[in-house]
C-alpha cells in the first residue's frame, strides 16, 4: 500500500479495504432505510478523506460520496484516478474550508478515521458535521486512544503522554536511538535528513498536530453540537484483560486498541 505522500493508484485501490467500524455502520444504516425510498441514494462525507480512497470504493458501490481533507497536496494525489473513472475530484475531493458548499443536513452519514486526534477546536469541527448531518443522520469516528501504549503515528511508546517540554523531545530522541520510530516513507521530508532534524520533526509534529482527549470530553463536545454519543473499543486486547484495568485506562485505548465514536444527530438540532 502506498501513503499518502504517493499518487493513489487503481492497483492500490483494488486491495484498498475500508474500517471494519464504517463498512458495518453503512451496511446497517442501508438495513434500517425507510423502504419507502427505494431510489434514494445514500450521502456519505469521509471527514479527512485523504486521497480519497473511501470515496471511490463507494461511488463504486453506487453511494453518493464525497470527501474533505485539510490537505490539499494529499487530496491531489487521488485526482489522477479520479479523472481515469470520469469522476471530477474538483468536485468529490474538497478542502475541509469548503463545507460550506454542502447545504444543512444533506448527509446521512458522516465518518473518519484518525482525524479526531490531530483536531484543535473540535468543538468547532463537530458542529460544522452536525450542521451537515441529517437529524437521524449518524456517524462513526475511529481514531486513537488517548492511552494508547505506542502513539500511532510516530510509533514510539508513551510519548504523547508526556508534557510538551523538553521531556518529550529527549524521550523521543531516546526511542530513536533504539530504533524506534516511523518508516521515512510516511515521512518524505526527512529522508536523508540527519538525527537531530528528525527529532525536531517529530517533536514539533505531536505538539502541532496531535491533540489527543479522554473520551468524555468528545463525547461532552459531540453532546453540545447536537449529536447523541457512544464510544466503546476496537483491537486486539481481549475483553476480560479490559476489564480488568481502571476504567479511565480501557476506555480511552490501554493499552492498545482505538476509539470509535458512534453519532446520532438528535432530532430538533438544527
Amino acid at each position: 500500500m502506498g501513503t499518502k505522500h504517493d499518487v493513489l493508484t487503481e492497483e492500490e485501490l483494488s486491495e484498498y479495504q475500508m474500517n471494519p467500524a464504517v463498512r458495518s455502520v453503512i451496511e446497517q444504516f442501508v438495513r434500517e432505510m425507510d423502504p419507502r425510498l427505494p431510489g434514494e441514494k445514500i450521502n456519505i462525507l469521509d471527514w479527512g478523506c485523504g486521497r480519497g480512497r473511501s470515496v471511490a470504493k463507494l461511488r463504486e458501490e453506487g453511494f453518493n460520496a464525497y470527501g474533505v481533507d485539510i490537505d490539499e497536496a494529499v487530496l491531489h494525489n487521488g485526482y489522477q484516478l479520479y479523472e481515469s473513472r470520469n469522476l471530477n475530484p474538483h468536485r468529490l475531493l474538497l478542502k475541509t474550508d469548503q463545507t460550506f458548499q454542502f447545504q444543512d443536513g444533506y448527509f446521512h452519514i458522516v465518518f473518519s478515521e484518525q482525524v479526531l486526534e490531530h483536531v484543535t477546536d473540535l468543538h468547532a469541527v463537530l458542529a460544522e458535521i452536525s450542521r451537515l448531518t441529517m437529524q437521524g443522520g449518524i456517524g462513526v469516528h475511529c481514531f486513537p486512544g488517548s492511552k494508547l501504549i505506542i502513539e500511532e503515528h510516530l510509533h514510539m511508546p508513551f510519548v504523547h503522554w508526556l508534557p510538551v517540554n523538553l521531556t518529550r523531545k529527549l524521550a523521543i530522541a531516546f526511542l530513536m536511538m533504539f530504533g524506534c520510530g516511523p518508516k521515512e516513507s510516511a515521512w518524505p521530508g526527512t529522508i536523508g535528513k540527519g538525527f537531530l532534524f528528525k527529532v525536531n520533526t517529530y517533536y514539533q509534529y505531536l505538539n502541532q498536530r496531535t491533540c489527543y482527549r479522554n473520551v468524555e470530553n468528545i463525547c461532552k463536545a459531540a453532546s453540545e453540537t447536537g449529536f447523541s454519543s457512544r464510544c466503546d473499543v476496537q483491537g486486539s486486547d481481549s475483553f476480560w484483560k479490559r476489564r480488568l484495568l481502571p476504567h479511565r485506562l480501557s476506555r480511552n485505548g490501554f493499552p492498545r486498541t482505538s476509539v470509535r465514536l458512534f453519532l446520532t444527530k438528535r432530532a430538533g438540532c438544527p
